[in-house]
């Protein structure tokens, strides 16, 4: 497995992007059988390869997305909210925020568009889809994802606002946590939130 890894590595540094979308194509694909077997009982001999075929190229192609966005998000941030000058806690806060607000729509309406774009399909009838299922997807996406980056903005947080440990022990701390009752998703919305708005005021004020 080390060396499997290690070779992956070499790869990922020899030749970033076709690397990234192999790995794109080989995970999504494996999602797809993987949903369409395990949770939707599909036959594996039965199993729709158009529609794996589909996740697949979409899953390859924004993973190419993904390598030209991050390297953009990272010059920006730089010139944005360098570390040096607005510290680490803006910056990332800065990269999160673009990256889940302009980003992940991106995936998540593309993903729908790639789903729904089955043989008759029109266009007007993906689109019309994708219209329908974003903004319940989005809410989906975000509340899952707002632990996540909570948790990634806290070392940053930690060390600028000392009393921080106190909104982030209202967290649960495992994602499957995140539908707890004694943490509404409302709640993480909103910590999450308070956290830019820290990083943002604490960068510029």
């Amino acid at each position: 497995m080390a060396k499997l890894l290690t070779r992956y590595h070499a790869q990922l540094t020899a030749q970033p992007a076709l690397t990234k979308f192999s790995t794109g194509v080989v995970v999504f694909a494996l999602g797809d059988i993987g949903c369409q077997y395990g949770v939707e009982s599909v036959p594996l001999l039965e199993v729709d390869i158009v529609r794996t075929s589909r996740a697949a190229v979409f899953g390859g192609l924004f993973s190419l997305w993904l390598h030209g966005w991050w390297n953009f998000l990272e010059r920006a941030g730089h010139r944005i909210a360098p570390v040096a000058t607005r510290g680490t806690l803006l910056n990332a806060s800065f990269k999160v925020f673009c990256d889940q607000t302009f980003s992940a729509t991106l995936f998540n309406a593309g993903y729908i568009a790639a789903a729904n774009a089955k043989p008759g399909a029109t266009v007007g009838s993906v689109w019309g889809c994708v219209v329908a299922q974003t903004p319940s997807q989005m809410l989906l996406h975000w509340k899952y994802v707002a632990l996540r980056h909570t948790r990634s903005l806290t070392p940053c947080l930690m060390s600028t606002h000392p009393h921080t440990h106190t909104m982030i022990s209202l967290l649960p701390t495992r994602a499957d946590n995140l539908l707890s009752p004694h943490v509404p998703p409302r709640l993480l919305h909103l910590l999450l939130f308070l956290l830019f708005l820290t990083g943002f005021g604490h960068g510029f004020i």
